[in-house]
């Protein structure tokens, strides 16, 4: 009987140390037996510090888990899975963030507040915020100019050193100043001296705006009205140039009478002819009439 009851404590502490185990696996873990949980999947460019099974947030409250990530051609694509109680809307950040001092990450998401929700069925966009390591490996990779800035920038500092100890230098930066000192004083002389003459200057240059502003405004319509003639004028001007122009083409293609009178020989030598006998006919007008005058023969009937 006693061997009976030995058997069964054995078993049941056997049992139980089981139990124990498996509840502490699904618990480190983070196995769930519910089948409503949201899966999300989130591109990053980069995950260095973040690890599966890694905390993920929401506004700071855990939510979720890293499940697994995926390395890929655009970065790494992490599998988050979330409890079904969370409310993610289409504008949800997603950023990696340090969990603490020590260099753990999580990934932080802000719900947003779109009156859309999220497409879980879609790779959200993701990003990388920088750390304390991050920080450090930045300065390490600039430490080389840093150096140098601060190598140049004692440099400098030394030779103005060196320049300010000088007794000539400063001699001659303290009569710069006494001389800039005295200039100073000669122009405020000046002006206070002829400080009625400025006033009245300024006062006539006003007075002289306001007259040019009062003579434009009455003779606004007069200059518009000119302008406008005077185009005018230019128009038809154009156009007159224009047309002796076309008079001289034509004058000299010999497509006018003026044209034929100046560069057609036939219509010339037709015209000198003309002339002669003129000539001719006046000569003999003239000598009957110094003679016996005109005689006329006429045959009536």
């Amino acid at each position: 009987m006693k061997n009976k009851i030995n058997e069964v404590k054995v078993g049941f502490t056997v049992f139980t140390a089981f139990l124990i185990v498996v509840v502490l696996m699904i618990w480190v873990k983070n196995y769930t037996f519910s089948d409503d949980n949201v899966i999300i999947n989130v591109q990053f460019d980069n995950v260095s510090g973040l690890y599966i099974k890694d905390k993920v947030t929401v506004n700071g409250l855990e939510k979720g888990f890293v499940d697994d990530l995926i390395l890929n051609s655009n970065g790494v694509t992490a599998r988050l899975i979330l409890k079904n109680d969370v409310d993610l809307r289409s504008d949800a950040k997603f950023s990696i963030v340090m969990l603490d001092l020590m260099g753990g990450k999580k990934i932080e998401i802000t719900p947003g507040v779109s009156s859309e929700k999220i497409d879980i069925n879609v790779i959200q966009k993701g990003k990388f915020a920088g750390d304390f390591a991050t920080t450090m490996a930045i300065l390490t990779s600039v430490q080389d100019d840093l150096l140098s800035t601060i190598k140049q920038t004692k440099e400098i500092t030394t030779s103005l050193n060196s320049f300010m100890k000088d007794e000539n230098v400063l001699g001659e930066l303290k009569q710069t100043l006494v001389k800039t000192n005295k200039t100073i004083d000669v122009f405020s002389a000046i002006l206070n001296e002829n400080r009625t003459e400025i006033n009245k200057l300024v006062e006539n240059g006003t007075i002289l705006t306001d007259s040019l502003n009062h003579f434009w405004g009455r003779n606004q319509a007069n200059f518009s009205d000119f302008v406008s003639q005077t185009k005018s004028t230019l128009r038809e001007t154009e156009s007159l140039i224009s047309n002796l122009s076309g008079i001289i083409n034509e004058t000299k293609k010999q497509e006018n009478n003026l044209g034929k009178i100046i560069y057609d020989e036939s219509y010339i030598k037709k015209l000198d002819s003309t002339l002669q006998k003129l000539e001719k006919l006046t000569n003999l007008l003239i000598e009957q009439l110094q003679s016996e005058g005109i005689n006329v023969k006429t045959n009536i009937f």
